[in-house]
């Protein structure tokens, strides 16, 4: 069984989100399958990680960005499958992405898996509506008279054109089945993680820490948790807040800061910037994790996961796929987008409700065992790669 996967923006030194969890999704398969049987296709990084994990990779080097021109490396990518005669294709990409997915299976008469685990559309649909008319033959610009309505035409074609779609989350899942009504050919594998083994050696702290971890960006809701922090931190001295982020929007970091200084919380504040162990270093040391989204991108969002992971009482928000595995009182808490009021409560609830926080984190680190285990997720996967193969 020959697979190629189609992994753009892969070779980096440092990798989030969807390529974090391609780039895990490969290393589990090649655990399980000889590695001359798995082929990844794309471009060149400018930053590529490390040798060590490069030269066990089978990998065919495009040369066109997947990103900057999409129409051009989508032919190139089809003559490779074509070359190489691949038993199926496995892309792990956004819902808009699924077109290429679509394309590439018409054009080439290879059985596609097309992973979705992220929500967001295109920044720029003349590539797709591009590639789209490119297959069909379509010499008119019709398709370009009404983008978002052609958009939203193809990417009904797309999902009902891909042999097996794969989602992280029942959330995405009814979004796919509200764009293409009566979609059967889904199926939910939760995104798989890294679980830890709890260790007693960093957890002795006597005072209560208060974590923000992630890129440090508005839509992730920093200023909302320093904001419940400071009236927190009026009632209680004994509080801290740590912020780790590993990448930051000058912006947001400016107004953190300066929200700081204004309210003197900077002797309560413990800045971290990235860290080769999000665990031991950040995780493991905290009282509690919150994570207030204001919208996102990745579905669910693996830094929920990886905070649930280490037994520690997550606040969130109300959204999407998070919902799926937080429940208000029993695994987290939840509080609707922006509400700080609330925010605040939840925070104080922890504070002073130790033994009920740590008993709904230990629930919340059972509900990732269950569901986030890698060898559970490779296991589901390895199963729908060789039916599609097969068929």
């Amino acid at each position: 069984m020959k697979i190629g996967i189609v992994a753009p923006g892969i070779l980096q030194d440092v990798v989030y989100g969807t390529n974090k969890q391609l780039l895990s999704t490969i290393l589990h398969l090649m655990e399980h399958l000889p590695h001359s049987d798995i082929i990844i296709l794309t471009e060149r990084g400018k930053f590529p990680i490390s040798n060590d994990i490069l030269n066990v990779f089978q990998i065919k080097y495009l040369k066109k960005g997947l990103y900057n021109e999409k129409l051009q490396s989508f032919i190139e990518i089809s003559k490779i499958i074509k070359k190489e005669k691949f038993d199926v294709i496995y892309v792990r990409n956004s819902i808009s992405f699924s077109i290429i997915s679509a394309l590439l299976e018409k054009l080439t008469n290879v059985p596609v898996i097309h992973h979705i685990d992220t929500i967001n559309y295109p920044t720029s649909i003349n590539e797709f509506l591009s590639a789209f008319m490119l297959f069909k033959k379509i010499k008119t610009p019709n398709l370009f008279d009404n983008k978002i309505h052609s958009f939203k035409f193809i990417l009904k074609w797309s999902l009902s054109n891909v042999t097996q779609l794969v989602v992280t989350s029942k959330y995405i899942k009814c979004i796919l089945q509200k764009i293409t009504p009566n979609l059967l050919n889904i199926k939910i594998i939760p995104p798989g993680i890294y679980i830890p083994n709890l260790v007693t050696d960093i957890f002795a702290s006597s005072k209560y820490t208060l974590t923000y971890f992630g890129a440090l960006a508005m839509w992730r809701g920093p200023l909302d948790v320093i904001t419940a922090f400071s009236q927190v931190a009026k009632e209680k001295h004994n509080v801290r807040l740590m912020i780790a982020s590993p990448r930051d929007d000058p912006v947001t970091k400016h107004y953190c800061e300066r929200i700081i200084n204004n309210l003197n919380l900077n002797s309560k504040i413990i800045w971290k910037g990235f860290c080769n162990d999000i665990y031991r270093e950040i995780l493991m040391p905290s009282t509690t994790i919150c994570l207030p989204f204001r919208s996102y991108v990745l579905d669910p969002p693996l830094t929920i996961l990886e905070a649930m992971a280490t037994g520690k009482p997550v606040i969130t928000t109300k959204l999407g796929g998070i919902q799926e595995f937080i429940k208000d009182g029993e695994t987290g808490f939840l509080i609707d987008v922006m509400d700080i009021k609330a925010l605040v409560q939840k925070i104080r609830m922890t504070l002073l409700h130790t033994e009920s926080a740590q008993e709904i984190g230990k629930r919340a680190r059972e509900r990732i065992l269950a569901m986030c285990n890698w060898n559970l997720v490779i296991k589901e996967m390895l199963k729908i790669i060789k039916e599609v193969a097969r068929a």
